[in-house]
């Protein structure tokens, strides 16, 4: 009986000793576990960040192609414009050269009678 008892004791010994073993190479993985887990809470405060600087970004860009619209669109109203301007001065101006023209030889028509005839 004593044997048992003490073979029985021994048998408890080895399996706590086990457990213990089994024990500690639980906690090794927890902690490293635990490691890579605050390693990848870092990496996505990383990307977190990138992100957030990405969206800022984008929306500068944004504004800028707005801008740029905006600058585009005037350019294109001064230009038609510059255009419409151009065009009723060329008109005015052969309007105002056939009027010149024209009215050039009134004044001296109406003091002397023409001395013949033009056929048209």
């Amino acid at each position: 009986m004593a044997s048992n008892v003490a073979d029985q004791a021994r048998a408890s010994a080895e399996t706590g000793r086990a457990a213990n073993e089994i024990a500690r190479a639980g906690s090794a993985n927890a902690e490293e576990a635990a490691t890579k887990m605050q390693e990848m809470q870092e990496s996505m405060d990383s990307v977190a960040g990138i992100m957030q600087g990405l969206g800022d970004r984008s929306m500068q860009i944004g504004l800028i192609v707005d801008v740029i619209t905006n600058i585009s669109e005037q350019t294109n109203m001064l230009a038609l414009n510059a255009a419409i301007e151009a065009s009723g001065r060329a008109s005015t101006a052969a309007a105002s050269r056939w009027w010149q023209k024209r009215s050039a030889t009134w004044p001296r028509a109406a003091a002397r009678p023409p001395t013949r005839y033009r056929k048209w």
